[in-house]
């Protein structure tokens, strides 16, 4: 016996004979003698008689299942002292009461027509339950720098069944982590699709990563003990997910004009030779580096050379705006991807500039 039932039993025991007060004429039996049910399980519940020396002899029995289904039939219907329910997959809650009622009727011994006090039924369900956040390495955020191979651990909260007193957790969680990854706790590549864990602890899982591939982690909670253990469909929770984000160094289009990189203006009569357009990268990890170069020009801003390399030759044909895009490959631990900067737009204006006067005190009207 787990040790779930054996917490339980005590208390619940009490429970369920509670729950057939004295005095009846008939009780409906208790299979699981107070304990929670598995939904999708089938379970048998009879009716008796409580007084020495009496039967059901010609009674009709009606049943009525809240939260249930009489297995194969409807949910109430008239049959034979025994019948056989199945609990649907939704938690007990105030809202979703789950119970088994019966009526008797024209019994030959007309003392044992009546109803005899309901069952009450406390279904474990992880249905509507949804687990905690998801960490990486104790961390909320699920940015990792493209390139990074390295070992993670995932966590999330352990789950409990709602409504279970005492406390009685999930004892297995189904993890998804990014195709390609590998689950250290036996060396196998995650193919994308979701791997069961067992365990209360599964809560908690140690993954390496590869270089380029995100994506999401996602988990639910599952119920094995109800589930797949019995040769039934997984009972599991409703899924928690954490977005993967593999970040980039920054890729910036920078000028002597623009510094840090942005669009600018020249005045009539301002080369934009002089101004050295290029490429600027920041953040970049070791290992990482880029490369094959594509600069791109429109409107007034013509190339004269060079668009393949980090510093393209480019001029101005007239006054107006003209744009210069850029991408470029970026490599880290074996993986590339290509990385686009914010194009610019650069400003060539028909006025000339200001001139601008060094010295503040000099008096233009002395000879």
């Amino acid at each position: 016996m787990n040790l779930f039932v054996r917490v339980l039993l005590p208390s619940l025991l009490l429970l369920g004979m509670a729950s057939q007060s004295f005095g009846q004429a008939t009780r409906i039996t208790d299979p699981n003698i107070g304990l929670p049910v598995c939904p999708g399980v089938s379970y048998l519940y009879s009716l008796q008689t409580t007084t020495p020396n009496t039967n059901l002899s010609g009674c009709t029995i009606s049943w009525t299942i809240e939260g249930g289904v009489v297995t194969g039939t409807n949910q109430t219907t008239s049959i034979s002292n025994v019948v056989s329910v199945t609990w649907n997959n939704m938690p007990t809650t105030s809202s979703n009461i789950t119970r088994l009622k019966a009526s008797v009727a024209n019994c030959s011994n007309s003392s044992i027509n009546g109803s005899p006090n309901d069952l009450n039924v406390l279904v474990r369900s992880l249905s509507t339950t949804t687990p905690g956040a998801l960490t990486v390495n104790g961390s909320t955020s699920g940015a990792i720098a493209f390139g990074d191979i390295s070992t993670l651990t995932l966590t999330t909260p352990q789950v409990t069944f709602p409504g279970v007193s005492p406390t009685a957790y999930a004892d297995a969680y189904e993890w998804t982590i990014p195709a390609g990854w590998v689950f250290l706790t036996d060396g196998t590549a995650s193919t994308g699709a979701g791997k069961i864990m067992y365990g209360f602890n599964a809560n908690s899982i140690q993954v390496r990563t590869t270089a380029d591939a995100g994506g999401q982690v996602r988990v639910r909670a599952v119920d094995y003990e109800c589930g797949e253990r019995r040769g039934n469909p997984r009972l599991a929770s409703l899924p928690q997910t954490l977005p993967i984000v593999r970040t980039l160094p920054t890729l910036t289009i920078i000028s002597n004009r623009s510094p840090q990189g942005g669009s600018f203006s020249l005045f009539c009569g301002e080369r934009l030779e002089p101004q050295q357009v290029r490429a600027s990268s920041g953040g970049v990890p070791s290992g990482g580096g880029f490369s094959n170069y594509t600069f791109t020009t429109s409107g007034i801003v013509r190339s004269f050379c060079c668009l393949n390399t980090a510093s393209p030759g480019v001029s101005l044909n007239g006054t107006g705006t003209g744009t210069v895009a850029l991408s470029a490959l970026y490599t880290r631990n074996g993986a590339s991807t290509t990385v686009t900067a914010p194009s610019i737009v650069i400003t060539a204006r028909p006025e000339v500039a200001t001139p601008v006067f060094l010295v503040s005190n000099y008096d233009l009207c002395l000879n």
